[in-house]
C-alpha cells in the first residue's frame, strides 16, 4: 500500500547532546534552562529540534 501525504503535514523533531560550553539561566529563578546529561564522562546538555514540511 503506498504512503499518501497529499494534504498531510509532517513534523520531524529530533534531539542531540552537545557539551555545555554556555549556561543560560532562567530570568526569575537563576536556574539553569537545561537539565545536564553526562555522555561518556562528560557533561552535555540536550539541543532539542523540530522543523515541519
Amino acid at each position: 500500500m503506498p504512503l499518501q501525504l497529499e494534504g498531510k503535514r509532517v513534523l520531524v523533531t529530533g534531539v542531540g547532546l552537545r557539551p555545555v560550553q554556555q549556561v543560560f539561566t532562567d530570568i526569575t529563578t537563576g536556574w539553569p534552562t537545561h537539565t545536564e546529561v553526562a555522555d561518556g564522562g562528560q557533561i552535555c546538555k540536550a539541543n532539542n529540534g523540530a522543523a515541519a514540511a
